[in-house]
């Protein structure tokens, strides 16, 4: 018997749940949209990954990366931008070095039209160990 695929917490804005939820249609991820329901699902099950939009919790992307560290040290912590106009390089560094500081591994802007290495990285390991049944032609 096959051990069940890791699982993945998806932390987004209300702006940002039809978008997750069409990109992961088929795809086995726990999606939250308010910091009260975030921690509900850390206490409720273990996570390997843990997606946080930027805007989640009305922008408390950074206090929920604190309380993914908290309850579970051993989550990889993405945030995640989906929606809005690309930011600029130096904005773009500037958000993946503060969300390292804060034990996230960075920052995947999915705004961009090209990804960089680390964010074309870090999403195919996720898709290959926590999805890999699922059609990852259309997951990111």
């Amino acid at each position: 018997m096959t051990a069940p695929a890791p699982r993945v917490l998806v932390a987004v804005s209300q702006a940002g749940y039809g978008i997750a939820k069409k990109l992961l249609s088929g795809c086995d991820a726990d999606i939250v949209t308010s910091f009260e329901q975030g921690t509900q699902a850390l206490a409720r099950y273990p996570y390997a990954y843990v997606l946080i939009g930027v805007l989640f919790a009305e922008s408390q992307m950074f206090e929920f990366v604190h309380e993914v560290k908290k309850f579970q040290p051993a989550a990889r912590v993405l945030g995640v931008r989906g929606i809005g106009a690309p930011l600029t390089e130096e904005t773009r560094l500037g958000l993946h070095a503060a969300l390292q500081t804060v034990g996230a591994e960075g920052l995947v802007d999915l705004t961009r039209r090209e990804l960089s290495a680390w964010e074309q990285q870090a999403l195919l390991e996720m898709r290959s160990r926590c999805w890999p049944h699922c059609d990852s032609s259309k997951v990111f």
